[in-house]
């Protein structure tokens, strides 16, 4: 039985007993064997003890709830403490493991882009580098149609100079920075990818057919702040590749080697 119950049965006993012996003395035992005045003092001294020892109970009570008290708020704080260094425990373990995808990937896509460039590096005439670039790009990341605008920097167009899986009869087509889609990347010199191209918008013929690719992007090739050309791409399937970081890569490999193909 804990403490706090006990002293509620000692209470309820010493006050039955009380009353008990309270009218027990005063009808039998104050007229026969003993005065009124012996029996209020022995009842005041049995008052005084039962008190007193009412009172040590209390304050033992008070003191272990007192200290529960402590010990529970010592627990909540230690185990906030430790909540805390589980999360940033945590944050560390998760910036490794980004930082270790990162790193992956970075070096998955290198690879491609090695491989893309490899055997481009001897070819002087720019027909047939990109013809090569964009078959290469095919193997990488599974174009399924390409063309390759190079810049004009007389008249500041572009013109189309390759293509692949691409078929038009305006070989001529030629377009000037901010014109079109492709202008438009050429003079924002960045990436641009669709994710939902609309029906017929781009169309693959084949013997078997024809259909429409779901994705198209357009890279711009940048040299010197200036964008010297464009690959506009399009794929059935989103690439697995992560493409800013391989447009990052693919021009720190090709640009230099484009520059030097194009008339100044």
């Amino acid at each position: 039985m804990n403490e706090k119950r006990k002293a509620i049965t000692i209470l309820i006993i010493y006050i039955i007993v009380s009353i008990i012996f309270g009218l027990s003395a005063f009808k039998y035992l104050a007229p026969k064997f003993l005065s009124a005045n012996t029996v209020i003092g022995i009842y005041a001294l049995i008052s005084i003890a039962m008190s007193a020892y009412m009172l040590i109970i209390v304050k033992r009570i008070g003191s272990q709830q007192g200290n529960s008290t402590i010990s529970t708020a010592a627990d909540y704080f230690a185990d906030q403490d430790r909540k805390e260094k589980e999360r940033k425990e945590q944050e560390k373990i998760d910036k490794e493991l980004k930082r270790r995808r990162e790193a992956e990937v970075k070096k998955l896509i290198a690879e491609k882009v090695d491989e893309m460039v490899a055997n481009t590096q001897q070819i002087t005439d720019p027909e047939k580098y990109f013809d090569q670039l964009l078959i290469n790009l095919s193997k990488a990341i599974a174009i399924v149609q390409g063309v390759a605008y190079t810049l004009n920097r007389q008249t500041q167009t572009f013109s189309m100079v390759s293509t692949y899986a691409f078929y038009t009869t305006d070989t001529s087509r030629t377009f000037a920075i901010g014109e079109g889609i492709p202008g438009q990347v050429a003079k924002d010199k960045k990436l641009l990818f669709i994710n939902d191209v609309p029906e017929g918008y781009i169309k693959i013929v084949s013997g078997l057919g024809s259909s429409s690719p779901r994705y198209m992007g357009v890279i711009p090739v940048i040299h010197n702040d200036e964008t010297i050309a464009l690959l506009e791409i399009s794929t059935f399937e989103k690439p697995e590749v992560d493409l800013v970081e391989f447009e990052k890569q693919f021009n720190e490999k090709v640009s230099e080697k484009i520059s030097t193909l194009l008339p100044a």
